[in-house]
């Protein structure tokens, strides 16, 4: 979903009747290759290449850390078309299918168990010239207006709020001793409702960025703030549900809730995985120590 915004504002008109009924409607999956083994949070000094033959362009290099590649039927690359003294210069937006010939893919099973990532190579994969998007040497331009609807993405308002639904309803069934519940807990519920608010501060932040989209502007620096309030925020509440369940989040999440708890069990199970993946939220799309930097420099002029 994150390339639609980039192919509506920068693509041809033939590229948009590609690509974008597709992206639209979902029948057409998406990855993003942007960071390489060795151009993590610089992003700018990634070393993957594509380089002009005729009517065609050579891609080869690395991208690693690419959610649901294995799902995708494309992929948009920054690649580095030509060298320049500025190291943000000289990066293209090119478009690839995933089953093109020299395009390896391998899977990444993180901490939760769960296979979300991947890392692919490309070797002398040759694509059509016009599967560059926009300008020459433009990308490094169009990958900052791509990131922020991407952070900007992060808020996922609805399914916090389920999650904190779920906590509640955990902690107004979990015994602590005698007649109370976890509920009672007034250290407990204090966390709970500084969760609560903070989600209330995410949603309002998010409306007015939505806002000025709809009136024709781009999620622009807010990203950089959205990005870190809800990053923090799902470390907030993940880590609220892993108090709540106790030892039966600390479960697998594909193994069975103990049988003898009397809380609610089917929002117990998955509290391992969901917890250990929200630890990576702060650092993927851009670190939050980043978008800090980000805001100090563009919001308050530091």
């Amino acid at each position: 979903i994150y390339v639609g915004p980039i192919l509506y504002t920068f693509a041809s008109e033939a590229q948009k009747a590609r690509w974008l009924p597709g992206t639209r409607d979902g029948s057409m999956g998406w990855a993003q290759g942007y960071s390489e083994p060795d151009s993590g949070s610089d992003l700018a000094s990634l070393q993957f290449s594509a380089v002009r033959e005729g009517d065609e362009y050579v891609l080869n290099g690395t991208k690693i850390w690419t959610s649901a590649a294995q799902h995708a039927d494309w992929i948009f690359l920054l690649a580095r078309t030509s060298k320049e003294e500025k190291k943000q210069m000289g990066i293209s937006f090119i478009c690839c299918e995933m089953d093109r010939r020299g395009v390896t893919l391998r899977p990444i099973i993180s901490i939760d168990g769960k296979h979300a990532l991947n890392q692919v190579t490309f070797d002398n994969v040759r694509v059509p010239g016009d599967y560059l998007i926009g300008e020459e040497g433009k990308g490094w331009t169009y990958s900052q207006y791509l990131l922020g609807f991407e952070r900007t993405s992060y808020a996922r308002i609805g399914g916090k709020r389920k999650q904190l639904a779920e906590i509640t309803a955990i902690a107004r069934a979990e015994p602590t001793g005698g007649n109370s519940r976890l509920i009672d807990d007034e250290a407990f519920a204090a966390k709970l409702t500084a969760a609560t608010v903070a989600l209330d501060g995410l949603e309002m932040t998010v409306l007015r960025v939505l806002s000025a989209v709809k009136d024709g502007g781009s999620p622009g620096k807010e990203a950089s703030i959205i990005k870190i309030l809800a990053t923090e925020t799902a470390q907030q509440i993940t880590t609220l549900y892993v108090e709540a369940a106790a030892f039966h989040a600390l479960r697998r999440f594909d193994d069975s809730v103990s049988p003898e708890w009397t809380g609610h069990g089917a929002y117990a199970a998955p509290g391992l995985a969901t917890y250990l993946g929200t630890r990576a939220q702060t650092i993927y799309g851009g670190t939050n120590e980043i978008q800090k930097n980000i805001i100090a420099k563009r919001v308050l002029g530091l």
